[in-house]
């Protein structure tokens, strides 16, 4: 993994990982997901008046 400058942790792209090992990380990609959050998709468009964009609830990062 690598740190970035603000201080987020970036995990090594998995093509990386297969050609650093020659296989897939099949149990590290397990592990890895077991830390992920949820992304929520925000609409395309400002919302008026000022308030916060729409988000919509039922976008599955995994479909």
């Amino acid at each position: 993994y690598k740190v970035r400058v603000d201080g987020k942790i970036v995990m090594e792209p998995k093509e990386d990982i297969k050609e650093r090992l020659g296989r897939s990380p099949g149990k590290g990609d397990a592990l890895l997901l077991t830390f992920a959050y949820p992304v929520t998709k925000r609409s395309d468009f400002p919302a008026a008046g000022g308030k916060q964009p729409n988000v919509i609830s039922e976008y599955d990062p995994w479909a």
